[in-house]
């Protein structure tokens, strides 16, 4: 569940609040605040749209790809 607060957080901060992540998913802020917080549990449809939220920003796509960089693969 740690992910899925983290996650709501993140997209929390990218669109600017709660109340605008809940207009983006047809919640309630306060809703969007109890999975926030690991209340209530993300359903996988909402959380699914919440990563979409957080990939379609360019910047979290770079700090994904800075925590997580490629590395080489082996020739065959």
């Amino acid at each position: 569940m740690a992910v899925q607060m983290r996650v709501v957080r993140t997209a929390v901060e990218m669109v600017g609040g709660e109340e605008q992540l809940g207009a983006r998913l047809g919640l309630s802020a306060g809703t969007v605040r109890l999975f926030s917080t690991g209340r209530i549990r993300l359903p996988q449809r909402l959380f699914l749209l919440v990563v979409d939220i957080i990939s379609a920003d360019p910047a979290s796509v770079e700090n994904a790809a800075d925590e997580f960089p490629l590395r080489p693969r082996a020739m065959d």
